[in-house]
């Protein structure tokens, strides 16, 4: 399994200001539907980052582990367009040219196509040719429903309020933080990415739905 390590490297304070609504509340429903089938959560095997590294938009090598993972299948970038539903071919060359940030839907729509990681496509840290394989992968990739509820879950596990939270993730305001957990705003990659860090969980636990909120159960180094 691979370890990642994270450097010592302050965040920059983000410039993400969001006035939306009254905070935490109804989230009740949200969480409860989101106790599904139990899987692994899949934690890392070091300490909980506390100063997180400053991130690129989306992983530098998403496009080089994009076009590796293409070839492997003997794919052109027509027919990986075609199956990603994709409207023209030069996405995909925008993707693997790092032209092109991927939403996050498309994201766990490639990490379901290859069944890999969605860890292995967003971490550099990660190298190209050590592909996370991920076998379970759910019939139809979806996001958004689950993770306001596991960030929810996470930071009261860690006795955070939503402003130190913030202040942890480099956002100006609780509100942000608000929003995701209530499903009101989508996070983006990097924000994800910094959540995932902070909490020492995978990208995976909080993008994949079919990965219970609860299961806390950690996977041994292979």
């Amino acid at each position: 399994m691979v370890q990642w390590q994270h450097s010592a490297t302050a965040l920059s304070e983000s410039s993400i200001a969001i006035a939306l609504g009254s905070q935490d509340d109804g989230r009740a429903h949200s969480r409860a539907a989101c106790h599904v089938a139990s899987r692994s959560i899949v934690t890392y095997p070091c300490a909980r980052v506390k100063r997180l590294p400053q991130w690129e938009s989306v992983s530098s090598r998403f496009g080089t582990k994009l076009r590796y993972l293409r070839r492997r299948q003997g794919l052109t970038q027509a027919d990986l367009a075609e199956q990603l539903a994709l409207a023209r071919q030069g996405h995909v060359s925008n993707l693997e040219m790092g032209r092109r940030d991927p939403s996050v839907d498309l994201v766990l729509h490639i990490a379901q196509l290859f069944a890999v990681s969605t860890d292995y496509l967003l971490r550099d840290e990660v190298p190209v040719e050590d592909v996370i394989h991920v076998s379970d992968q759910p019939s139809s990739p979806s996001q958004g429903r689950c993770f306001g509820s596991k960030v929810h879950s996470l930071r009261h596990q860690s006795g955070l309020t939503q402003a130190i939270l913030a202040q942890h993730l480099g956002l100006t305001t609780h509100v942000h933080v608000s929003t995701i957990e209530r499903g009101r705003k989508d996070a983006s990659i990097d924000l994800i990415r910094k959540i995932a860090d902070f909490f020492g969980v995978t990208i995976d636990y909080l993008l994949r739905d079919d990965i219970a909120v609860d299961d806390k159960r950690m996977y041994g180094a292979s």
